[in-house]
């Protein structure tokens, strides 16, 4: 998994990720304590390089407010995760 971009963010961010094979994914973004903010993308997805866009809202739409936040990359084999600042 690679650095989301650009980091720190105001507003939106990429989210790059590469899957060696077909995979089901899971990636979530998480507050500080483990809880999950929100699902950004679940799911099949082949083999290769893919970006995720998050917009820097919760799940209910609002902007999430300043702080770190993880993205979390689940597969069938692992799990990656990655820090990011939201600046607001």
């Amino acid at each position: 998994m690679s650095a989301n971009f650009p980091n720190p963010t105001s507003a939106g961010t990429t989210i790059p990720f590469y899957l060696p094979a077909d995979d089901d994914i899971l990636l979530n973004v998480l507050d500080m304590n483990g809880k999950v903010v929100k699902q950004l993308a679940f799911g099949q997805y082949p083999a290769g390089n893919h970006t995720v866009e998050w917009d820097g809202t919760n799940a209910a739409g609002t902007p999430v407010a300043s702080g770190v936040y993880i993205y979390q990359l689940h597969t069938s084999s692992d799990v990656f995760g990655q820090q990011m600042i939201i600046q607001r």
